[in-house]
């Protein structure tokens, strides 16, 4: 037997937990997650679907936890997103023209918006049921340097909502 917690902020690192089942004893947890993503020029689109089956000690019911996301971005200066088979993941972002007064590079600029859900609510565990819209830009410099600008709206349901916007500069080598 051992404790486990599911815990989530809002789409920001820096804001509090929204939703938390607090610890509770359980013998074990499966995950099962679904991703997908597709890239076609500018335009990509990425979604992840997870499932948490968790089988409590005995007397206790087992509980079923879920989350999902879906987000779009699309690259207003014509570059794409690069996907590395060998990693599984996205690699940086190369603008066509690194930002450059003297050149008049523009850098690459990119909107994006996505969607989460997190169900952390099932038999007497009461985490709490989240959603969150996010929308974004992005602005790179160059290969290795970004701004991002994002604007989060987050609902508890059942408790409130909060809207949040942060930027962050990333520098990458």
């Amino acid at each position: 037997e051992k404790n486990l917690q599911y815990r989530q902020r809002p789409e920001t690192h820096m804001a509090p937990y929204f939703v938390d089942t607090g610890s509770f004893a359980a013998d074990n947890a499966h995950l099962l997650g679904y991703e997908t993503a597709l890239v076609y020029g500018p335009l990509s689109l990425q979604g992840e679907f997870t499932q948490s089956f968790v089988n409590r000690s005995e007397g206790q019911g087992d509980v079923y936890f879920q989350g999902a996301y879906a987000s779009m971005s699309y690259f207003l200066t014509g570059e794409h997103r690069n996907y590395k088979k060998s990693k599984g993941s996205f690699s940086r972002v190369k603008p066509r023209k690194n930002f450059s007064f003297k050149r008049g590079g523009l850098g690459a600029w990119e909107i994006a918006s996505r969607y989460s859900y997190l169900d952390l609510k099932d038999g007497d565990i009461l985490g709490g049921i989240m959603s969150d819209v996010t929308l974004g830009i992005n602005w790179y410099l160059n290969p290795n340097m970004r701004i991002m600008g994002n604007y989060v709206h987050a609902n508890r349901n059942g408790v409130g909502s909060a809207d949040i916007f942060q930027t962050r500069l990333q520098v990458d080598f």
